[in-house]
């Protein structure tokens, strides 16, 4: 890659890739800010073209080769899309266009429905204030939390929706930079109230886990890193990151992280590192020559993408593929 990758989903055998790139494989191949990968690490033919970043990329379901895609971009090839696109198999946009006004940061899903979260002001023409949810049509419905500030990232576990941010109040109660959402659009009592911005989300079956820009969450001190239980309180997992965290996921006992940071607690860690759930840090350690914007895992595979030249002492430019 030419440039930083900011999304990243593995899907089937293909990674695909979004950020701000426009070539890809030392610059032997043409791809505009989107481009799917084969296992070897080969571009695909597929080729959406589209004409702005990419922010956030999310298959249509277990199932689907379609994957849902937000960003600054207002062309997918020569389609007109504004910030939000479904791009097929064949790598064109399908019909489903929401036209957001603003740039999207990140999607989510739940059964059918699409969840978008982002800098837009409205949706379809409709006032949706930085959280929006679309059906398969690209209909927003009814659901308007009307955040009052650009949303970075969506999680969804059963009912809940989380959002993090840059907010402070949600459907107009106060909700410091983190909510949970109901289905009805309406922020639950759960507020953890972190102190700096929320940049990254995941979830396991009880806890919540947050990255980002600050330095304390429920009234405790919390670098950067936290969890969250139901009720609402920080947990007694600290990984204490010495640096903002853009980047999380979930996978089985393990949280992996990603960022701008050197050092959890004690330890050095260069911008990516592995914690268990009870908090112990991993002695994985890939080791990235700078910063890490996205994670995502499949099995054994973990993918990582940022504005890095080098893992460890291999040299790749922007996103590698890793196992655990």
């Amino acid at each position: 890659m030419n440039w930083p990758v900011n999304a990243l989903a593995l899907y089937g055998s293909r990674l695909y890739v979004g950020g701000i790139f426009s070539n890809v494989s030392g610059g032997g191949k043409v791809r505009n800010y989107l481009a799917a990968l084969d296992s070897n690490g080969v571009p695909t033919s597929w080729n959406p073209n589209m004409n702005g970043d990419v922010n956030t990329i999310t298959p249509a379901s277990a199932t689907s080769k379609v994957m849902y895609v937000g960003g600054a971009f207002t062309l997918a090839g020569t389609t007109v899309r504004n910030h939000l696109a479904a791009i097929n198999a064949s790598g064109k946009a399908t019909v489903w266009d929401p036209n957001a006004d603003g740039d999207v940061y990140a999607i989510a899903m739940r059964g059918s429905v699409v969840y978008a979260g982002g800098a837009f002001r409205n949706v379809a023409a409709q006032p949706r204030n930085g959280l929006a949810a679309m059906n398969s049509s690209g209909v927003p419905t009814t659901w308007d939390p009307n955040a009052n500030g650009p949303v970075y990232a969506l999680a969804v576990r059963g009912t809940r929706i989380y959002a993090g941010g840059a907010f402070t109040s949600i459907k107009g109660q106060p909700r410091n930079y983190l909510s949970e959402i109901s289905t009805a659009g309406a922020p639950t009592t759960w507020n953890p109230s972190p102190n700096g911005a929320v940049m990254a989300l995941a979830t396991s079956t009880t806890d919540v886990y947050i990255g980002g820009d600050f330095t304390s969450v429920a009234g405790l001190a919390r670098n950067h890193l936290a969890a969250i239980g139901t009720a609402g309180a920080a947990t007694t997992w600290d990984p204490n990151a010495n640096g903002p965290v853009y980047a999380l996921c979930f996978d089985e006992q393990t949280v992996y992280a990603g960022g701008d940071f050197t050092m959890l607690g004690s330890t050095i860690r260069y911008h990516i590192a592995a914690v268990d759930v009870t908090g112990e840090l991993n002695v994985w350690n890939a080791a990235a020559g700078g910063n890490i914007f996205a994670l995502c895992v499949s099995g054994s595979r973990l993918a990582a993408g940022g504005s890095y030249w080098n893992i460890g002492s291999e040299t790749c430019a922007g996103f590698s593929m890793l196992f655990k």
